[in-house]
């Protein structure tokens, strides 16, 4: 299969597309982590951990995420990493109907990025999420008068670290320096935490 040219590979594409019932959701930016020349440099790493990703809702018909390999949107896809820090998506939700959607995020920031844009005698939402040297889980949700019809979470990787050895091992090393800490912030990325007891040898 031939490259892809560099300037395609710089060019912004759709990553994400969600149809249900009620709306589409279209996440646009660039496919590949920036540190990467192009596309097909990326194509070739070797990533054995898929991303997170997590689409739920009333009505949904179908989930595309774009393919790598194949340059193009696919529903059934082992999603390699396509979200980074520091970058900036395109998020459009296009209602179908008549109810008054609206986006929501806990951090503020994304929240009131994304807003709506009166088109003829209807709508959209749009607006940017950007992730500033943050990554982990992020949780958007598109709402009907507080309602949530459609909670999408993605994950947004780091640029600079190997993300499931370097930056876990990070986290561990902080969490030990914290631990008696509390957490104060709400950020625009998450990640899961369990609990985990230890046994002594005198048990």
């Amino acid at each position: 299969m031939a490259s892809l040219p560099s300037e395609l590979a710089r060019t912004d594409v759709e990553l994400l597309y969600i149809e249900t019932d009620d709306m589409t959701v279209v996440m646009k930016g660039k496919p590949n982590h920036e540190k990467y020349e192009g596309l097909a440099q990326y194509r070739n790493l070797d990533l054995h951990d898929p991303m997170t990703l997590n689409v739920h809702g009333e009505g949904v018909q179908s989930v595309k995420v774009f393919d790598v390999n194949h340059n193009q949107l696919q529903e059934k896809y082992v999603n390699r990493p396509l979200f980074s820090e520091n970058g900036v998506y395109q998020l459009v939700v296009s209602p179908k109907g008549t109810k008054d959607l609206s986006f929501y995020h806990e951090h503020q920031g994304l929240r009131n990025a994304v807003g709506k844009i009166a088109i003829s005698d209807s709508y959209v939402l749009m607006g940017n999420l950007q992730y500033q040297n943050e990554v982990g889980l992020s949780t958007f949700e598109i709402r009907c008068n507080n309602e949530k019809l459609l909670t999408v979470t993605i994950e947004v990787f780091p640029t600079k670290l190997d993300y499931r050895k370097d930056y876990q091992k990070l986290l561990e090393e902080v969490n030990d320096e914290i631990y008696n800490l509390a957490y104060h912030f709400i950020k625009k990325t998450y990640l899961g935490a369990r609990a985990k007891l230890e046994r002594t040898l005198d048990e």
